[in-house]
Formats: structure tokens, C-alpha cells, sequence
């Protein structure tokens, strides 16, 4: 009598089992959830921490969150350094930009320039006589009624043109405010000096 209710309590068993196995086989996401105890939804871009996958970066990003080092398009590379050009050579001169004459170059205008010479004279003329005061003069000058800022203005604007138009290792004049102005590019493109074409005498210093 007992084995005949165990054999009856078994098949109820199975009965039971017939009815949980299908739906278990059909649904398999809907039945079991991944590691973290969610439903897997598939493929929908984030990893299993919630945040976006770092191995997708198609939107620019790494898995630090910040711009990919990797794409250089903006201009920076790995480091995100950029480093400034020199301003003094013919190389950066792009169709809207202009190169300025650097701190060393425009020390080699002063020797130029009426107002800056007009300060020494007197010491080379007492120490040194006026043969060496005339020969400091013996140069070409910017017009003397020019300031600094429009000596330098005017020289970078007569290099930026020497640029353009190829010029290197040699020197190009033009006129500026109706004053011949010149400057010499190196070999390099780089800015070397410049001088106008006005001359002086002791006299014209008040010397």
C-alpha cells in the first residue's frame, strides 16, 4: 500500500515539473537574471557597473570619462600639450595671422631708431670723440618723429610682406607712410633686422 502511494506521490511530481520546465526554456533572460540581479537587457551600451562602455568611443571618450588622448583632430596629442610655434620664422605664417618680431629682434632696431640713439651719443661723444659719435650715426634711420610702437609696427609689417612674398636671405624694402623701410630675412625666414633710409648728423642730435 505504501509503494503504491509513493508511486502516485512521484507522478504528481512529475506533472508538476511538465508545467515549470516550458516557460524556464521558452524565456531564458526573463527567468534568469544576470550576476547583479537585474535582468540582462542585452546589448544597450553600458557595462555591468552602470556607466557607459569604455569600449565604445565612438562619442570621443575613454574609459576615464575624459577626451581619448588617442584622437588628435582637436590638435593635442597624447600628453594634451600643445606647443606654440616660433614666432619668428616664415613657417607659422598662416592666410590670417601675422608673425611679430621677437624681443631680440627689435633690440636690433634701436641702433635705428633717432630716439634711442639720441640717449647714447652724448656718452660716446665724451668718451669716445666724435669720430665714434659720427660713425654710430653712419646708418640709415627710421623717421625721427616715429615712436617706437610705429618703428616696430611698421617693421613687422614690412617683414610679414617679405614673407609672403618668399623672401629669405636677403633684403627686402618697401614703403610705409611714404617712408622707404627695409628689412633682412635669413636663410630661415626669421627676421634679422630692419632700418629706414633717413640720415642724420651730429647737428640734426643737437650735439
Amino acid at each position: 500500500m505504501g509503494y503504491i502511494r509513493f508511486q502516485i506521490a512521484m507522478g504528481k511530481l512529475f506533472e508538476d515539473l511538465e508545467e515549470l520546465i516550458p516557460p524556464l526554456i521558452d524565456s531564458p533572460n526573463e527567468a534568469f537574471p544576470d550576476s547583479s540581479g537585474e535582468v540582462d537587457g542585452g546589448n544597450d551600451g553600458f557595462g555591468s557597473s552602470g556607466e557607459v562602455d569604455a569600449g565604445d568611443t565612438s562619442g570621443g571618450f575613454g574609459n576615464s570619462g575624459e577626451v581619448d588622448a588617442g584622437d588628435s583632430s582637436g590638435g593635442f596629442g597624447a600628453g594634451n600639450t600643445w606647443t606654440p610655434p616660433n614666432s619668428n620664422t616664415s613657417d607659422n605664417q598662416g592666410s590670417g595671422s601675422q608673425v611679430e618680431i621677437s624681443k631680440s629682434g627689435l633690440r636690433h632696431i634701436r641702433k635705428h631708431i633717432y630716439g634711442e640713439v639720441a640717449k647714447q651719443l652724448p656718452h660716446v661723444l665724451r668718451n669716445k670723440g666724435e669720430a665714434a659719435a659720427n660713425e654710430k650715426i653712419d646708418t640709415g634711420f627710421f623717421p625721427r618723429e616715429w615712436s617706437n610702437e610705429q618703428v616696430t609696427d611698421a617693421a613687422t609689417q614690412v617683414y610679414n610682406e617679405a614673407l609672403r612674398k618668399g623672401i629669405k636671405n636677403d633684403t627686402y624694402t618697401t614703403t610705409v607712410n611714404g617712408e622707404k623701410i627695409s628689412v633682412f630675412v635669413n636663410e630661415e625666414g626669421g627676421f634679422s633686422t630692419a632700418y629706414g633710409h633717413k640720415k642724420y648728423t651730429l647737428d640734426d642730435f643737437d650735439l
